[in-house]
């Protein structure tokens, strides 16, 4: 019985060796391609979660957050939208973290314009979000949407710098609440250590929002007829980037929990699955949610539309130049 997990992906030893396995337990195709998927894909996944984020928890460590905050409140010019993309690619990629760090930098008195700025850019482009993405999806895939992502960033802060929302930062008591972490880390042992405890706190977080990204992926391989799904989509291309964008919204937005549709639809088109992780990325119905904490209705409904729109028109443009 002949078996292809995630064709057109080199799984490497670990999946032909699940691949001989399964075929030789004499469960029926599509089965046990469905079974394969789920293995290897969620421990390729899970692995790469552990060792991407010790590694940026660890870089973070040497940097301090703290004083690149209160330097962000001092500069409301150009410098400040600037340092705000900086910081927020320095950001592990989780809501937990973002907010917090939002709710700090408001409290600073720092310009909602700017805020917001940082916060699309630490769920755009953040550093774990780029390497994951890299080492699932290649580098010219990165490239682009690490580009486009950018445009995104650049053009919301200065559309919303050019609106009176400065006070729609909700009034509230500062709780800066931080990832398990000592004091002040010194030795690369305290670092590792908290490296490690951080990495923990958001794998369980999100581990099952993986395991139903998983599940979700290998259904569609190994029970949808692939080659109708990629005619389906090359015959209606705008539709296909619209609905990967609607569908992209409410998704947990996750790099690790989205990776294995992402996989997936760049073997079926590219464009669309880059509009999908713009989509996700950028803005999801848990983002909004926490948002809520830190800003009011008005400008959330503004921030939410804006973005929303610019990840469809990247999506739209992606596709007259990528199949």
């Amino acid at each position: 019985m002949e078996t292809h997990l995630h064709a057109g992906h080199n799984h490497g030893f670990f999946g032909e060796w699940i691949e001989k396995l399964i075929a030789g337990i004499g469960i029926s195709d599509p089965w046990d391609e469905f079974i394969g998927h789920i293995i290897v894909d969620t421990v390729n996944i899970f692995l790469l979660l552990v060792v991407v984020m010790t590694v940026v928890f660890f870089l973070e460590s040497f940097i301090h957050m703290d004083r690149l905050r209160h330097k962000l409140a001092s500069l409301k010019s150009v410098w400040g939208y600037a340092l705000a993309i900086v910081i927020g690619m320095l950001s592990p990629f989780c809501s937990c973290s973002v907010i917090p760090v939002l709710m700090g930098i408001a409290a600073m008195g720092v310009p909602m314009p700017v805020c917001l700025c940082f916060y699309t850019s630490a769920s755009m482009i953040n550093l774990t979000a780029l390497i994951s993405l890299s080492s699932l999806t290649g580098l010219q895939f990165t490239l682009i949407y690490a580009v486009c992502s950018l445009v995104i960033v650049i053009t919301s802060s200065l559309v919303l710098s050019c609106l009176k929302l400065d006070h729609q930062i909700k009034e509230y008591e500062h709780n800066d609440h931080h990832h398990h972490h000592t004091e002040h880390p010194h030795t690369l042992g305290q670092r590792l250590r908290e490296s490690l405890w951080n990495t923990w706190d958001v794998f369980r977080k999100s581990w099952l929002y993986i395991v139903l990204g998983v599940v979700l992926s290998s259904a569609i391989m190994a029970f949808l007829p692939v080659n109708s799904i990629v005619k389906l989509v090359n015959d209606n291309g705008v539709l296909s980037v619209t609905l990967a964008a609607f569908v992209g919204i409410p998704v947990h937005s996750d790099i690790f929990s989205v990776a294995p549709i992402i996989t997936l639809l760049q073997d079926i088109s590219p464009a669309v699955a880059l509009t999908f992780t713009w989509s996700t990325m950028a803005i999801s119905v848990p983002g909004v949610i926490l948002l809520g904490r830190v800003l009011k209705s008005k400008v959330i409904v503004i921030y939410t539309a804006l973005v929303t729109a610019l990840s469809f028109a990247a999506g739209y443009l992606s596709l007259l130049f990528l199949p």
